[in-house]
């Protein structure tokens, strides 16, 4: 748990929960209170790349109005020099695209955004949740170059395709399937007792650990798309490579 000061705005931001237990955190929450004049506006954001939806990125905002007047929140989004806007089919949700050489393979990669409005109005005693998505695929082989252009042009077909689907989806099911993926992945947990020893590993540090590497690797078994003869092939690797592993110990 970290708490940054710099007034006027106070930020808390939690990463794991937990001293002893071995277990690992499904999101990331941000909570600000942003303190100006008479007016007071309270947000929470919480963002998760989906567990069993592998191009999917969230970012939710809640914000809270609590004074006696409207208040007005600026967005904005940065986005990197090294990345190319393209047209959309939609007039409203950019898609970008960017193109990588490296060690002879080169890689493709697409990602589509929702547009983000530049101000929003928090009328007083209300509250009001904003979502926004990033969808983003990429293809990686050595005849890119050759083909470049029939690559970007079906990679945006199905971006796009795919954040349209996407968008139609209630934030609430998207969480839970979230959740449920995390959990199951977090069926087996181990109690730890505290070290005060220098240098310990404590209950914090590895779950920071587990998150990374489990946020960086796919679950085809628990991924939403992948047909069942695919899973049960996954299955039957992973049971292979545990069997082989406690043989070699």
């Amino acid at each position: 748990m970290v708490l940054i000061i710099d007034s006027p705005t106070y930020i808390l931001t939690c990463f794991v929960s937990g001293s002893r237990f071995i277990k690992v955190i499904i999101s990331v929450h941000l909570i600000s209170l942003l303190l100006q004049k008479d007016q007071c506006i309270c947000t929470t954001q919480r963002v998760y790349a989906h567990r069993r939806r592998p191009h999917l990125l969230i970012q939710e905002l809640q914000a809270t109005n609590p004074s006696n007047g409207d208040v007005e929140i600026e967005l904005s989004v940065e986005i990197s020099k090294y990345w190319t806007q393209r047209k959309s089919n939609s007039l409203t949700d950019p898609v970008y695209t960017r193109y990588f050489e490296s060690d002879g393979t080169n890689t493709l990669a697409v990602v589509a955004c929702t547009k983000i409005p530049e101000t929003v109005t928090v009328e007083q005693k209300h509250e009001i949740s904003l979502r926004f998505l990033c969808v983003i695929n990429y293809i990686s082989h050595s005849l890119i170059g050759k083909n470049k252009n029939t690559e970007l042009r079906l990679l945006n077909e199905g971006i796009t395709k795919e954040f349209a689907d996407y968008s139609l989806l209630d934030g609430t099911l998207l969480y839970r399937e979230h959740s449920a993926a995390w959990q199951k992945l977090n069926t087996i947990t181990f109690d730890i007792s505290k070290s005060l020893a220098p240098n310990a590993l404590n209950a914090n540090e590895i779950n920071a650990a587990r998150y990374v590497l489990l946020s960086n690797m796919r679950d085809p078994i628990l991924e939403i798309g992948i047909s069942i003869e695919q899973k049960e092939v996954d299955v039957f690797i992973f049971s292979f490579i545990q069997t082989n592993e406690k043989w070699q110990v």
